[in-house]
C-alpha cells in the first residue's frame, strides 16, 4: 500500500531518528526491515518500538558471527487507525542505523508465514537465503546489509527477482560504514525462492526476509 525510507542515521546512539511518520488503518500491517553497526563490541541486539503506542514485534533479529552489524524485521498489525511517527529504540549504542517500512494493507489472522536470515563473512556477494514453499501471491520484503570494507561500502543492491527498493550508506570511517539495501517482491508460485543482495564493497554481510500473506 505504502512505503519509504524510515530511518538514515549514522549518530551514534539508543534512538534513531525517524524520518517520516506512518499513515495506517486498523489492519493494516506494517513492515519495518532494519540493520544496525556498533561501533564497538560484538554483543546481540533488540530493537524494541511503537506506533501510536501500539508495541512492534520483532520478528527476525540476527547478528553477524563477526559482531556489529545486526539485522532486523519489526512488525504490527494496527489496532487503531491514523497518522504516526514509530519510536524505534536500540537495546546498544548504534552508530549507524538504516530502516525501509511498508505498509501491507487489510491483514487479518496470522499474517507472518515465515521469516530467513542468512550472513557471508569477507565476501563480496550476493548474500542468500531461500523462502520455503511461500503461498503463491506472498508478498516477500527484505533487507541486505554489509559492513566496512577498505574504502567503504556504499550500496547494497536487491537482486532479481527482487524490486530494488531503496540503497544507501550510513555511518562513515572503518567501523561505521553501514551500506543499506531494502528489497520486494510477490511470490509467483509455492516453488521456493532464493533471494538476495550484493554490495559495491567485500565485508560481513546479512540479509533477512519476512514472507506476509
Amino acid at each position: 500500500m505504502s512505503s519509504g525510507r524510515l530511518i538514515n542515521t549514522s549518530a551514534p546512539g539508543t534512538a534513531p531518528s525517524v524520518l517520516v511518520s506512518v499513515t495506517m488503518t486498523a489492519g493494516d500491517m506494517l513492515v519495518i526491515v532494519m540493520d544496525t553497526c556498533r561501533n564497538t563490541g560484538g554483543s546481540a541486539m533488540t530493537i524494541p518500538g511503537t506506533w501510536n503506542g501500539e508495541s512492534l514485534t520483532e520478528s527476525a533479529n540476527i547478528l553477524h558471527a563477526g559482531g556489529r552489524i545486526t539485522a532486523h524485521i519489526l512488525t504490527l498489525v494496527a489496532a487503531s487507525s491514523g497518522t504516526y511517527t514509530p519510536a524505534i529504540t536500540c537495546s546498544n549504542s548504534a552508530a549507524a542505523v538504516g530502516a525501509y517500512y511498508y505498509v501491507v494493507r487489510g491483514q487479518s489472522g496470522s499474517p507472518i508465514k515465515q521469516t530467513q536470515t542468512n550472513s557471508a563473512t569477507s565476501s563480496a556477494g550476493p548474500v542468500q537465503t531461500t523462502i520455503t514453499a511461500p503461498n503463491s501471491g506472498a508478498l516477500i520484503l527484505a533487507t541486505g546489509s554489509v559492513r566496512f570494507a577498505t574504502g567503504g561500502a556504499t550500496a547494497m543492491n536487491a537482486q532479481s527477482p527482487l524490486t530494488a527498493d531503496d540503497t544507501f550508506q550510513t555511518g562513515t570511517g572503518n567501523n561505521l560504514d553501514l551500506a543499506f539495501g531494502a528489497g520486494h517482491m510477490t511470490a509467483p508460485s509455492s516453488s521456493n525462492i532464493t533471494i538476495g543482495f550484493t554490495p559495491d564493497a567485500t565485508q560481513n554481510l546479512l540479509i533477512a526476509a519476512i514472507e506476509v500473506f
